[in-house]
């Protein structure tokens, strides 16, 4: 705080002292100090990445994309402000505007964040091929996670005659997904209920109904 009134232009040590807010427990001192910053400085865009963040984290998304729309405005050629604003169109189901606004972070600067949002959005506006297009981009960008293996499993299980390949990818999330959980376990971290839980959404389309009870029950046991 006495950083921030020695020099209110240090970005680096407002959103510092808001972070350290949120951390104690004060989440609406948070919000109040980068309001503050937006108002000494309503032209520059970071402060509206801050808050657009701490709306998400609150679970206010339609809050989140107002402010992503506002560091956008300020900041038009960063591909982030567009990807971010893409994902959570995604959550929110605006499809067609997800899609313009991934694309444009795409053209400014490719991410395998905003091509697994871009699938996403194209898979559940029933652009199927584009959705697997954009999904397989997405491998470009190093390792694939079991969620990337798991949404273009769907996308081809959904798309006429591709199911072989659709369980080769299932194949991949499987096995991605069961490393997660052993890595997570020896390293000491937290359990995470949401591998299990997606896990088993994908084995009634392999025909083993036991081995998505047997997931789901270890999801709403660790929940």
């Amino acid at each position: 705080a006495r950083a921030c009134e020695l020099n209110p232009l240090d970005d680096d040590a407002c959103s510092r002292l808001g972070r350290a807010y949120g951390r104690v427990g004060l989440p609406e001192r948070e919000k109040q100090t980068y309001l503050a910053a937006i108002a000494r400085r309503p032209h520059c865009w970071q402060p509206h990445w801050w808050l657009a963040t701490w709306h998400f984290r609150q679970g206010h998304v339609d809050e989140a994309i107002r402010a992503y729309e506002e560091m956008v405005r300020r900041a038009p050629d960063l591909y982030r402000g567009h990807e971010n604003l893409g994902g959570l169109l995604v959550l929110r189901g605006d499809y067609d505007r997800a899609i313009a606004s991934l694309r444009r972070a795409i053209a400014l600067r490719p991410t395998k964040v905003a091509f697994d949002n871009l699938g996403t959005a194209y898979f559940n506006s029933d652009g199927l091929q584009e959705s697997i297009d954009a999904y397989n981009q997405s491998f470009q960008f190093g390792f694939a996670d079991y969620e990337s293996w798991l949404n273009l499993g769907d996308a081809y299980y959904w798309l006429r005659n591709r199911q072989d390949q659709a369980s080769e990818a299932y194949a991949q999330a499987i096995r991605l997904g069961r490393e997660e959980v052993r890595t997570r376990a020896q390293e000491g971290r937290s359990f995470d209920v949401m591998v299990p839980a997606n896990l088993a959404t994908v084995f009634p389309k392999l025909h083993q109904p036991d081995s998505a009870r047997i997931y789901l029950d270890r999801a709403l046991d660790a929940s």
